[in-house]
């Protein structure tokens, strides 16, 4: 799975829909061909709060963005980190057993993969894709995890299908909009901001 870090170009009629409170990340209405849908506050309050999105007008699948600390007050930014590292393993565990425990067969795309600004620079985030069968009905499963303002920030995202390169580029089009959103008040360390490579060039 290749990906690419590249600053977001302007993106007019961007507007916020929710402001995380604990991180200031901003969740954009629309976003690319997705549309935000709700939030949802955790207990306890070290657990966090998500944000989905639902398709709209070209989108398919599901996506959840997830905030929380887990009591740690040390998570720094990047994924550099040991904290950020077992964090990802985690979340591949759980992909793993939630889609098992339905009798789906799960099969590794890639391992967690650091993506960075150069070979020897900072770490921005892992990811890892999952090719799920579950009877007859094929799905994709992106993860994306990074640390952030003393917090977690994880991204899953459900793609129905078994086409990688096209779930690739479904969700290359809500970052690039989230991003964007985000470009103003991210911290420099992040930027310039990650995106996912559009396969069809």
């Amino acid at each position: 799975m290749k990906f690419l870090l590249l600053t977001a170009f302007m993106m007019p009629g961007v507007c916020a829909a929710i402001t995380d409170p604990a991180t200031e990340i901003v969740f954009p209405d629309p976003a690319g061909p997705w549309v935000y849908t709700d939030s949802r506050a955790y207990e306890p309050a070290d657990l966090g709060h998500s944000y989905s999105y639902k398709p709209l007008f070209g989108g398919t699948g599901a996506i959840t963005c997830y905030i929380y600390s887990k009591g740690f007050s040390n998570i720094p930014t990047g994924a550099d980190s040991a904290l950020v590292r077992r964090e990802m393993d985690e979340t591949v565990a759980s992909v793993v057993e939630a889609w098992s425990q339905l009798g789906a067969k799960v099969e590794q795309e890639n391992a967690p993969t650091l993506f960075r600004r150069t070979s020897d620079g900072r770490a921005l985030a892992y990811y890892s894709v999952h090719r799920i069968a579950h009877e007859s009905v094929q799905n994709v499963s992106i993860s994306i995890v990074t640390g952030y303002r003393q917090h977690f920030v994880k991204l899953r995202y459900t793609f129905p299908g078994d086409d990688v390169e096209r779930a690739k580029h479904q969700l290359s089009l809500f970052l690039r909009t989230f991003l964007e959103a985000n470009r103003d008040t991210a911290d420099p360390v992040m930027i310039p901001e990650l995106a996912m490579e559009d396969p069809a060039r």
